[in-house]
């Protein structure tokens, strides 16, 4: 039997219908700003606003390196059909002993309401209980933030926990909820075995 620690790296590029997850790349620079340099995008995540290039130039570089070394996996969503960059989906804090990883995502606002995010998101999600044989995924929502949250429990994530008065957005306090998923519910889910 295949030890988790050897099976913790997703077979890339993950392809979809009309998105694809792949590794960043250097060439990626203007399309990474274009994407995250929005307020939306800051408001639901640790991304700073405004999102510079060289932002982006040291989040590729770590990206590359963390996926070099198998450690995190930081990955471009590519549109299909324009062959853009609208966002990125991460298999991050993987902990192979215990195999479980978390999972997070953000998508560029007007690439919003097409179900583009759902898409990396259950490719993301495949990848980690099918090629790297996790047992867990775990994911952190601002409160608020409903999109997010409705598209997770759609998954079959279920809330696990709050840390309350955890980020401060615009002087107001926001809690941060815990999601959690289980390959087993995943299979389920999916009919997968």
């Amino acid at each position: 039997m295949t030890k988790p620690q050897e099976r913790v790296r997703p077979k890339l590029p993950l392809e979809g219908e009309r998105v694809d997850l792949r590794g960043l790349r250097d060439e990626d620079l203007d399309a990474l700003v274009a994407a995250a340099n929005h307020d939306e995008i800051a408001r639901w995540t640790h991304l700073p606003h405004p999102y510079t290039r060289e932002h982006a130039a040291n989040f590729i570089a770590y990206a590359q390196e963390k996926l070099r070394l198998g450690r995190e996996f930081h990955l471009a969503i590519v549109e299909r059909e324009s062959n853009q960059l609208i966002g990125m989906v991460g298999l991050t804090d993987i902990d192979a002993e215990s195999e479980r990883a978390e999972v997070a995502y953000w998508l560029a606002p007007e690439s919003w309401g097409r179900g583009l995010a759902s898409e990396a998101l259950f490719l993301a999600t495949e990848a980690a209980f099918t090629h790297m044989g996790l047992t867990r995924l775990y994911a952190f929502v601002l409160d608020g933030n409903t999109a997010s949250i409705r598209m997770l429990e759609r998954f079959g994530f279920h809330e696990e926990g709050r840390l309350r008065w955890h980020t401060k957005r615009d002087g107001r306090w926001m809690d941060k909820v815990w999601f959690g998923l289980l390959r087993e519910e995943w299979n389920r889910r999916t009919g997968s075995a």
